[in-house]
């Protein structure tokens, strides 16, 4: 597969294309081939960006501190952001959920705030909810981070699991049916 993938990388550099890796989260790469791979990918793409600080320190850490790598930092993780989508006062909203894998401390703060916004966001209006949408029920297992999550806000019956297993119509859907995404 990996072999595959960097043909693919050789032809979009060849076609004189960029190349751009966004929004990505790195484990904790354990071997010495895993980190090669991995820094081959991070110094081919022309931007590099990731969602929380272990995999940007570790992003810097295996490529020797590359200028190309950036850290935006998920959503949640901003008291500002919060605080506005809870004045906007959506109807329904959804909210990403991902699982960082070697990163405990990064997922405990990222349940925390999250249950802290629902719990702040559903105050109040009985007619409010939020969806929980997990994109990797596999892997990363976001559906254990939704699950701690919705089993820790004050209003369960208000909070919605939407994984996706495969069924990229039905996702969409439920996609569709929300006022914002977080």
């Amino acid at each position: 597969l990996y072999l595959r993938k960097r043909k693919d990388i050789k032809k979009i550099a060849r076609a004189h294309l960029d190349y751009h890796i966004l929004g990505c989260s790195l484990g904790a790469v354990q071997n010495d081939l895993a980190k090669k791979l991995t820094r081959a990918d991070i110094l081919a793409a022309k931007s590099f960006s990731v969602r929380d600080d272990f995999s940007y320190k570790r992003a810097k850490k295996i490529t020797n501190n590359a200028q190309h790598i950036m850290n935006f930092p998920d959503i949640l993780f901003s008291e500002k952001t919060i605080k506005k989508a809870v004045k906007e006062k959506a109807e329904t909203i959804g909210i990403t959920v991902y699982k960082t894998s070697g990163a405990k401390h990064e997922n405990q703060l990222f349940i925390d705030r999250t249950v802290a916004f629902i719990d702040e966001y559903l105050k109040d209006d009985n007619t409010k909810k939020v969806k929980l949408y997990c994109f990797d029920a596999h892997e990363e297992n976001d559906m254990f981070i939704a699950l701690l999550i919705k089993n820790k806000v004050r209003q369960t019956n208000k909070v919605i699991i939407v994984p996706y297993l495969g069924d990229i119509n039905s996702f969409e859907s439920e996609l569709k049916n929300i006022d914002g995404l977080i």
